[in-house]
């Protein structure tokens, strides 16, 4: 059995764009709706289909196992990830915790309701309607307006652990190891929590019952853990952490370049992506197939830049330019996908999409830069003597703009410009400033929560700008407010910690090791991959990874350790007398006044709100919002 990267691609682009499709039929006019319906058809046909060149080029495995190896890799992750759904309480299986309150009233509100869902609509006067990210509820909320609530909730589970199990295919392709590790790391990975719980102790949290909400020790300042957004707020973070998956596993594929001062060069290649020789074999293009073995196994000298070689290399920028524009992804390619995962992250996970922002500015910025180095090589290479360096930069711009696929571009535009008209009607939510917090509270606590790790990888990731970018992401994000409470600080940073755990990783899972030295042990293997060094990762800051990995995995254990508590009690303890009867009537304020594992009582689902049409307290207008005199409701809100 194989997993292919294409398939992969192409199940991971219908589970982003189905919510999409559903909430432009129900939340828009119809002749609006079934234009922009079809325009997202067409954008997923031009993803999925290999003529047009947006797919991954690689027919073959780029992560998959042999028939052999499943039940050591793909069964056991799957079922891992099952468990750890099942866990976070979502489908009401499990112990919820208190964010679940708002979710199950948002789901049953989408069932019960038409859609829009519009709770009052007088002729004059305040119309109020859901406004929120409801994409993901969309898929389970439409069958549940057929088969009821209890199957909604099972839809809710299945798509859930379908989403995740996706995450962690992506992972293993672009850790290039099994899909078993990858989660493993996925559910573990988390600041140092428990050590700023120890230093700057208070009533709550501690260490002891381990049941305890470790992640608020800062106040008002939190990187939530994967295992935490999972467990909190599973309808932003799963396709947030699909989009970025997406991302972190498309780089333009390896292409042959001339450098000035190097020579013949090679263009940095994404270990996940797929191998060019298999691109230029389906294309025909063997001539890339040679010069890549040649060049491998030192056979190819470098060509310095003097005039008894200009021939030659010019006919190298000739065959680069041919060559990677026939090969797979180009570097436009890329970037017209980048944008258009962007637009769906924004869709379903605006404040995640904020932070995933900068990163796609780096992929576009990379591309500028790549058509201003092309065109200097253009006049270096003396394809034409005469030509200047604007008309070479012209022509290479034009030769690249051929290639860009507008009609992608126009559909992420497209998807961007729906949400935000959607979501700006909730202008009771969008609170905006900057919070004042003393210095040296923010660098205690970006250092527990991911700086020491940034730190350890810089000698490995310095000349990488992304690198950059997440440490200055990380230390500017608690000053920003957006919205109510502390939501922009714990979901924008959720890109930033995703590419943090990814490059931790592949610090752990890249090295080298002799056939010999490999055990037959799962757990002997795993240690050794961990401690093992090399000259990228010597031995010394792999082991201080791990031991941050190990401080930081309590976070995640404890939120785990919470709900087996719960839901045990639940259904090994309390007798039918002992367990909490659903409430009489719907709440009109909610507010949190106890310990997470102190919450609803005699309860597994916090379903205390029931509906959201007689809320009437501050967090409500997160999710409810007069929307009459918005720009939605007057030109695209059906009538």
């Amino acid at each position: 059995m194989q997993i292919r990267s294409t398939w992969l691609s192409r199940v991971t682009y219908l589970y982003l764009l189905l919510p999409f499709i559903i909430f432009c039929l129900g939340w828009l006019r119809l002749s609006i709706a079934l234009s922009i319906a079809a325009l997202m058809l067409w954008a997923l046909w031009k993803l999925w289909s290999p003529k047009h060149g947006l797919e991954l080029a690689d027919e073959s495995p780029d992560y998959g196992v042999q028939n052999r190896e499943i039940l050591h890799s793909i069964i056991p992750a799957i079922l891992l990830t099952g468990l750890w759904v099942f866990l976070s309480g979502v489908g009401g299986y499990a112990f919820q915790n208190w964010d679940h309150h708002w979710r199950n009233a948002v789901l049953r509100d989408l069932i019960t309701f038409d859609w829009p869902v519009v709770y009052s609509s007088p002729e004059r006067g305040p119309i109020k309607m859901l406004v929120y990210y409801v994409g993901y509820w969309l898929p389970a909320a439409l069958t549940g307006k057929l088969l009821g609530w209890k199957f909604a909730n099972l839809i809710l589970f299945l798509w859930t652990w379908l989403g995740v199990l996706l995450v962690t295919l992506h992972l293993g392709l672009k850790l290039k190891t099994s899909s078993l590790k990858a989660i493993l790391l996925f559910i573990v990975f988390s600041g140092m929590d428990a050590l700023g719980a120890l230093i700057f102790a208070g009533d709550y949290p501690t260490f002891w019952p381990p049941v305890q909400h470790l992640e608020i020790w800062g106040g008002n300042l939190q990187y939530s853990s994967f295992t935490t957004q999972l467990f909190w707020v599973f309808n932003q973070a799963v396709p947030a952490w699909l989009c970025i998956s997406m991302f972190v596993t498309l780089s333009p594929s390896t292409s042959l370049r001339i450098d000035s001062a190097k020579g013949l060069q090679f263009g940095s290649r994404d270990s996940s992506l797929p191998k060019e020789r298999v691109a230029a074999k389906k294309q025909g293009v063997k001539t890339l197939f040679a010069t890549n073995f040649a060049d491998e196994h030192g056979f190819l000298k470098p060509i310095r830049e003097n005039s008894c070689n200009s021939r030659l290399r010019s006919c190298f920028f000739r065959f680069e330019q041919r060559s990677s524009l026939r090969c797979g992804f180009t570097q436009n390619d890329t970037c017209g996908q980048k944008t258009f995962i962007w637009s769906l992250c924004f869709f379903f996970a605006p404040l995640a999409s904020l932070g995933l922002l900068p990163y796609l500015l780096i992929e576009w910025f990379g591309h500028y830069s790549k058509i201003k180095t092309d065109a200097d090589l253009r006049r270096k290479t003396q394809i034409n003597k005469n030509e200047s360096a604007k008309s070479a930069f012209i022509s290479v711009l034009k030769e690249w703009i051929k290639f860009l696929h507008f009609g992608l571009l126009l559909a992420g535009a497209v998807i961007v410009f729906i949400s935000y008209f959607f979501f700006s009607s909730n202008t009771a939510a969008q609170e905006r400033g900057f919070q004042a917090l003393a210095l040296k509270d923010v660098i205690v606590f970006l250092l527990l929560e991911g700086g020491i790790l940034w730190l350890l990888l810089a000698p490995r990731r310095w000349s990488d700008p992304r690198w950059a970018v997440t440490g200055i992401l990380l230390f500017i994000m608690p000053f920003i407010q957006f919205g109510s409470g502390r939501d922009f600080v714990m979901r924008a940073s959720i890109a930033p910690l995703f590419y943090l755990m990814v490059w931790t990783g592949e610090a752990f899972f890249t090295t080298k090791t002799r056939s010999h030295e490999v055990t037959k042990s799962f757990v002997s293997s795993w240690l050794g991959d961990l401690v093992a060094g090399d000259r990228q990762n010597p031995r010394w800051m792999r082991i201080t990874l791990f031991v941050c990995l190990c401080l930081g995995a309590l976070t995640p254990l404890y939120e785990i350790n919470r709900s087996i508590y719960r839901t045990f009690e639940y259904y090994f303890i309390l007798d039918n007398s002992q367990r909490a009867l659903p409430p009489a009537k719907p709440a009109t304020h909610l507010e949190q006044g106890v310990a997470p594992e102190a919450e609803h009582p005699g309860s597994l689902a916090a379903d205390d709100i029931q509906t959201l049409a007689f809320m009437d307290d501050k967090l409500s207008k997160n999710f409810i919002a007069n929307v009459r005199q918005s720009l939605y409701y007057r030109f695209l809100a059906p009538r």
